[in-house]
């Protein structure tokens, strides 16, 4: 909410301050999707190297993000950073929720289809066109394929999560006692 809302205000009020936001809440997004799937694969496997794994990525995200306040932000080079950590991101995804589909978990056509259907939005990004009819251009065009997409996220992470505690596998629930 926080990238979307951080967009529509950039687009409607270009300054400095908004387009830092605007950059720095985009990749905030596209770098949970990538965390999110790093704890994904790997949290049964070895806490230790989870943990590597995620430092690297969150430390690079808060050196990029003091990279963007300095206020001299070259485009291409934020476009390459998203780029790449999207595109790590949806091969990991594809390769679970793929496997999750071979096992007979349903559910993870979701998460297939959220990042095919992803990935087709991006190149609305990447392939920019001119404005048709004066008002749609690529740009918007991405904005508006990408609103309904996070359905098909928080509902595939709902049902995986079902799935993980109905076998007894959910780590991550807190221990009160």
């Amino acid at each position: 909410m926080n990238a979307w809302a951080w967009s529509s205000i950039f687009h409607t009020r270009d300054t400095c301050f908004t387009e830092f936001m605007d950059y720095a809440c985009a990749l905030s997004m596209v770098m949970g999707l990538f965390v999110a799937a790093i704890v994904r694969v790997f949290y049964m496997k070895s806490k230790p190297l989870t943990l590597v794994l995620l430092f690297v990525p969150l430390f690079y995200f808060a050196t990029h993000v003091r990279y963007l306040y300095s206020g001299v932000i070259n485009y291409d080079y934020n476009m390459k950073v998203n780029v790449f950590f999207g595109v790590l991101g949806s091969l990991m995804w594809l390769g679970v929720s793929w496997y999750q589909w071979t096992l007979g978990r349903r559910y993870a056509w979701r998460m297939l289809a959220f990042t095919v259907l992803s990935g087709l939005a991006l190149s609305l990004e990447l392939f920019d066109f001119p404005p048709k009819l004066d008002v749609l251009d690529a740009h918007a065009a991405w904005h508006f394929s990408t609103a309904p997409l996070p359905l098909l996220f928080y509902r595939y992470v709902m049902d995986d999560l079902r799935h993980i505690g109905s076998r007894g596998m959910d780590k991550f629930a807190l221990k009160l006692t």
